[in-house]
């Protein structure tokens, strides 16, 4: 602290004392006039932006190519997606299999909620009888997983 008191006062002490015109005059020779940025120093500017613009863009090409993509966005490997139903405007039905289970979950807007759990023979059961040979199928069979949901249902 005393330090600091001598060097502000200390000055003063040593006759290094200014007037306001003495200070003004001595600014004004000292400091060259301020002036705006110049031509060069913008085109440099605007370069460099031009340049990093380009290594961003140039590295993210190079990554999608080479798959970091794919890699960061890595699939489960013990979760599959059996079949989908849709069931109403931004409703479905999701058939997941997990390991030798089978969840089926209902999906909504806003959330998700498990409705069962089942083994998962019980896709490995007989499917539906193919139609005889010669008859038009104009309709689509059902899937798996339509067969597993009306079995579920009791048929309805």
């Amino acid at each position: 602290m005393a330090l600091l008191l001598v060097g502000l006062v200390g000055p003063a002490w040593a006759g290094e004392v200014f007037t306001d015109a003495e200070w003004a005059a001595t600014n004004r020779a000292a400091a060259p006039a301020a002036a705006g940025p110049d031509a060069g120093s913008l085109l440099v500017v605007a370069a460099s932006l031009l340049v990093v613009a380009g290594l961003a863009v140039g590295l993210g090409w190079l990554a999608r190519r080479a798959g970091a993509d794919k890699a960061l966005l890595r699939r489960g490997k013990h979760l599959e997606i059996v079949d989908t139903v849709a069931v109403g405007f931004k409703r479905q039905l999701t058939l997941v299999r997990l390991g030798d289970q089978l969840v089926l979950v209902g999906q909504g807007e806003h959330e998700l909620h498990t409705l069962g759990t089942f083994p998962a023979t019980l896709l490995g059961g007989p499917e539906a009888p193919a139609p005889p040979a010669g008859t038009s199928t104009t309709a689509p069979q059902p899937s798996a997983f339509a067969n597993l949901l009306s079995r579920i249902q009791g048929g309805r």
